[in-house]
């Protein structure tokens, strides 16, 4: 992410700078998906040289941060090992509850294919069973012109697109113009967990699944 070393270098911390042991880039431990294999310059867009940033919608890699953060936390404060490892490994176990659950209620729907507006979510669809066709964006942050809309409108009609992807934070005129076009839904998901009210990891992703599932079955009817 382009303003981490900006923030690093403004915290003036020396123990969380990149290469001390405060310093922890969870996603070395994770499978990065759309890792450039060119330079990487702004006529591309927003994209990101180390990868999709998106990656902790998928369980798998949430499990596998967890891991590697009670592994570093047991590091720097070795008297607190066991208590950072038996609550890696209470999370680890709630989640893969979880994502069982949440395979299993999307277990009808898998190969549907969607479009989303922003490349985020790539890894959650992937892990659930989902099938990105399109992006409403032709590149990520930049603004789809009136012809990529058009593409994209074809691409569902043909494909018989139920669903059409997109976090609270975009403006949804032209995603819900795209969707009506073709006969489609757009589903307004959350881009985070409300930190501010407490929602954790786990919910967030309830969310996320349980949304889906009811707008894929509203739209089955």
């Amino acid at each position: 992410m382009v303003w981490l070393p900006v923030l690093l270098t403004g915290s003036r911390n020396p123990t969380i700078q990149r290469g001390s042991a405060g310093y922890l880039d969870v996603s070395s431990v994770v499978e990065l998906k759309e890792v450039p294999q060119v330079k990487v310059d702004r006529s591309m867009g927003d994209v990101h040289p180390g990868g999709n940033p998106h990656y902790l919608v998928d369980p798998q890699n949430a499990e596998r941060v967890a891991r590697a953060l009670a592994t570093r936390l047991s590091a720097l404060d070795a008297a607190g090992s066991r208590s950072y490892q038996a609550a890696a490994q209470a999370f680890i176990a709630k989640l893969r509850a979880a994502r069982a659950r949440w395979l299993a209620a999307l277990g009808p729907y898998r190969g549907t294919p969607v479009v989303a507006y922003h490349k985020s979510w790539v890894y959650f669809t992937e892990a659930m069973g989902l099938r990105i066709v399109a992006h409403l964006e032709p590149k990520p942050g930049i603004p789809p012109s009136a012809a990529h809309v058009l593409r994209v409108v074809q691409t569902m009609r043909a494909g018989r697109v139920p669903l059409l992807l997109q976090e609270e934070y975009y403006p949804d005129r032209t995603a819900k113009l795209a969707a009506e076009k073709a006969g489609a839904r757009v589903l307004v998901l959350p881009g985070g967990a409300r930190l501010d009210r407490g929602e954790s990891y786990l919910t967030r992703m309830e969310t996320l699944v349980t949304r889906v599932v009811a707008a894929l079955k509203e739209v089955r009817r």
